[in-house]
């Protein structure tokens, strides 16, 4: 069940929260409405924004137009919950960690632990999180050139008696809001995730500069 329970982690599509202005008063850039085509594994799925909440955007993975997973991710660095097919899981974690890693600069770096629940097992066990922004860099999609950050990070989960380890290196456009691709490995297999093009809801008005934060 670990097995499975771990595939929920290579197919979390990092994304971003939110075009309205947050409590601290940090906008985000992630729109209600955008469509995403994306190559995982060698396969096309494609994602769906379907509505976001401060600092939770709820992603829909379609594949061969059949809705396959789901994601409430948080800032679009950290999954707090979800489901592929009939595994759901929820993610226990001090967000206020996450939300110290920006605004997003090489050098920077956050670790935190919460709990993890797998619902179809009714089993609970502990994560330990590393994320580290190591350099930047530029991805080039069917929609033009972006801007990116490279992040790193690490996942070390206790899970059913059993420990692993997951790591991803994150290609995050802040000026979208979300990442163009991501490489990622457990140590016995890796896999890869990469948006090919971009469709974006109406009124969207597009700068590309390193940081900048688009509505």
């Amino acid at each position: 069940m670990l097995v499975r329970w771990l595939g929920v982690l290579f197919l979390i599509a990092i994304i971003s929260a939110c075009g309205e202005q947050t409590e601290d008063g940090e906008p985000y850039s992630l729109p209600e409405g955008l469509r995403a085509q994306i190559n995982m594994g060698g396969q096309a799925f494609e994602m769906e924004v379907a509505s976001v909440a401060d600092r939770v955007a709820t992603l829909q993975y379609f594949w061969q137009d059949r809705l396959v997973s789901e994601r409430q991710q948080y800032r679009g660095l950290f999954s707090l919950s979800g489901h592929d097919g009939d595994i759901r899981f929820i993610n226990d974690v001090d967000t206020a960690v996450i939300d110290s890693l920006f605004p997003l600069k090489v050098g920077h770096e956050v670790s935190f632990g919460g709990k993890t629940w797998y619902e179809a097992a009714d089993y609970s066990g502990s994560l330990w999180v590393t994320i580290a922004v190591v350099d930047t860099a530029e991805v080039a999609i069917k929609d033009g050139r972006f801007d990116v950050f490279v992040l790193h990070v690490s996942t070390i989960l206790s899970v059913a008696g059993e420990v692993r380890s997951v790591t991803r290196v994150i290609y995050y456009s802040p000026e979208l809001g979300l990442p163009l691709k991501m490489e990622m490995s457990d140590g016995v297999r890796r896999s890869y995730w990469r948006i090919t093009a971009i469709d974006m809801p109406p009124l969207r008005v597009r700068r590309n500069r390193l940081g900048t934060v688009m509505i």
